[in-house]
């Protein structure tokens, strides 16, 4: 199991909270992706190398657990809960005085409602020791190698078809109507196969 760990990076005592929960996973037995420590800290510059990496270890985790402080939520961790929640990535929220969440409207409905809520790193102990907690299957994303090496397979066939063809009409001299349908149906396999499917199936494995 992988975790991606949200928070609020640029206050030093919420980034040891992160470190804390980085810890703990540890303890677990769960690999994880600390923004600060594995891609640094956004000064100034070009920020796309920041947000890349960031979604790419979005991506790649079985869970998000994202601290909230008392002041609610920096921006940055509503978006990555947003963006897994969509991906249908569980979502564990570590938040100090849990109970006064609604009271004070420290967060909004919309990220209270996408998260499991924890007031403790205890609570967050036992919540990562539940073994219902996975991330939903997705066939594309899942398969997307094994679809990849099929496609790719169809593609080598549909080829050695088109070469086999082109073989036999040189040797025989004909050129008949069956060669004629099976040289463009291997033809456009190809095309469709590469510039279609494949591209589809990768467009797919990304949500």
């Amino acid at each position: 199991m992988k975790a991606y760990i949200a928070g609020p990076l640029f206050v030093e005592d919420s980034r040891i909270i992160l470190e804390k929960i980085d810890n703990l996973c540890k303890e677990l037995k769960i690999e994880t992706f600390l923004p600060h420590r594995d891609a640094g800290l956004y000064d100034n510059g070009d920020s796309k190398v920041f947000f890349d990496k960031n979604k790419e270890a979005l991506d790649d985790c079985n869970i998000v657990i994202a601290y909230l402080d008392w002041k609610g939520i920096s921006s940055g961790t509503a978006w990555e809960i947003g963006y897994a929640y969509a991906k249908n990535i569980p979502i564990i929220a570590l938040a100090e005085d849990s109970e006064t969440l609604k009271e004070s409207y420290r967060i909004c409905v919309m990220n209270f409602n996408s998260v499991k809520i924890v007031g403790s790193l205890e609570e967050l102990k036992k919540e990562l020791n539940n073994k219902n907690i996975k991330r939903k299957k997705h066939f594309f994303r899942d398969n997307e190698n094994e679809i990849s090496v099929a496609l790719f397979i169809g593609v080598v066939f549909a080829f050695v078809n088109i070469i086999n063809l082109i073989v036999s009409v040189f040797m025989t001299k004909s050129f008949d109507q069956i060669n004629q349908i099976n040289l463009i149906g291997s033809f456009f396999t190809i095309i469709i196969l590469t510039f279609v499917i494949l591209p589809l199936v990768r467009r797919e494995a990304k949500k």
